[in-house]
């Protein structure tokens, strides 16, 4: 069961990664629609990220790039926990 979350969550994680921004990644703009599935795949890291900044950062919402390292942990792990509780069905 371990394997059959951890594999989905890892390629999903990696998809958002790859297609954030800030990630020049050879002819992903040739992809169509890409870019998009990549930024919903990395949404929920990047609000955990914005709403660190909110809370610990002097800039407020515009400090969340202080804190986008933690994006893609937050993506793996609610990923994660998502298809293991799918698989414990």
């Amino acid at each position: 069961m371990l394997v059959l979350s951890v594999v989905p969550a890892t390629v999903i994680t990696f998809v958002g990664w790859v297609g954030s921004s800030g990630r020049y990644v050879a002819y992903i703009g040739a992809l169509p629609g890409f870019d998009i599935l990549a930024g919903i795949l990395a949404m929920p890291g990047i609000l955990f990220a914005v709403l660190l900044a909110a809370v610990f950062s002097p800039q407020g919402f515009h400090g969340a790039e202080q804190f986008i390292m933690f994006a893609p942990p937050v993506n793996w792990l609610g990923y994660f926990l998502l298809f293991f509780a799918i698989s414990l069905r």
